[in-house]
């Protein structure tokens, strides 16, 4: 874990000692902490780095990224948070609304990272074209959020 503090300059050093004693001021975390993480997104793919089964926002390669070309493969990804046994469906949509595919699964655990639609760009491109695709997601049929992502040759 990195931690930086919102002071910097000669007096920071000084400030750091004083902070580390006292606790007094409260550190900011930076990005790769995991404390922020987009709850829908997309990515070129996961990977296992640490090797645990689970997945991890930074084991996400190509996270948040807009833009997917032709030679990439993309992840439409989500974190839910909703009671266990609770129905969890997507629907991936091609630029002009119809959906391309779909799927329908039960929630194992209170919170967990979700993968819709995985692999290749060319396979989506072939089938309806350039643009952008989303994937909606939604719990007992209710709809709780997108992924999204232009897709162009």
């Amino acid at each position: 874990m990195r931690i930086t503090f919102s002071q910097s300059g000669p007096v920071s050093a000084a400030l750091v000692v004083i902070t580390l004693v006292t606790g007094c001021t409260k550190p900011i975390a930076e990005p790769d902490d995991n404390i922020s993480t987009p709850d829908f997104f997309t990515a070129n793919q996961w990977v296992d780095h640490d090797r645990s089964g689970g997945a991890d926002y930074w084991e996400f390669e190509g996270a948040n990224k807009w833009t997917y070309r032709s030679n990439e493969d993309i992840e439409f990804v989500s974190r839910i948070e909703c009671p266990v046994g609770s129905k969890v469906s997507w629907k991936l949509r091609a630029p002009n609304g119809d959906v391309v595919d779909e799927g329908t699964s039960e929630q194992r655990w209170l919170s967990t990272w979700r993968r819709g639609y995985a692999g290749p760009v060319i396979d989506l491109l072939d089938k309806a074209g350039p643009g952008v695709w989303w994937i909606q997601w939604s719990v007992e049929g209710m709809h709780v959020g997108r992924s999204a992502a232009n897709l162009t040759r």
